[in-house]
């Protein structure tokens, strides 16, 4: 609904105009169906590539885990040594920021 306002001072009430339509015509409900419809296959689509790179992501991330694993579990000292200077370099980097 549209109020329109008087600058005439003589007038002394605000009038209304309401501006809607109130009838929607074929054109406009076939265009509303068709824009459902779009709108429905466009989200099953975008779901469907969503599950399937979360599909891929998983799988590539129990890969590496795996191989980290193994990295692990075959050579510990270069792991803990690796851990140790990572550890080391995080520490002198929030000492510099201080």
């Amino acid at each position: 609904m549209t109020t329109i306002h008087s600058a005439d001072p003589e007038m002394l009430s605000n009038a209304s105009v309401d501006t809607k339509d109130k009838r929607r015509g074929p054109d406009a409900k076939e265009a509303t169906e068709a824009a459902r419809d779009y709108a429905m296959q466009t989200s099953t689509a975008a779901m469907e590539t969503a599950e399937a790179v979360a599909s891929d992501v998983r799988a590539e991330v129990t890969k590496v885990t795996a191989a980290a694993r193994d990295f692990a579990v075959k050579q510990p000292v270069a792991t803990a040594a690796g851990a140790l200077a990572l550890g080391v370099l995080l520490g002198m980097a929030v000492n510099r920021r201080r």
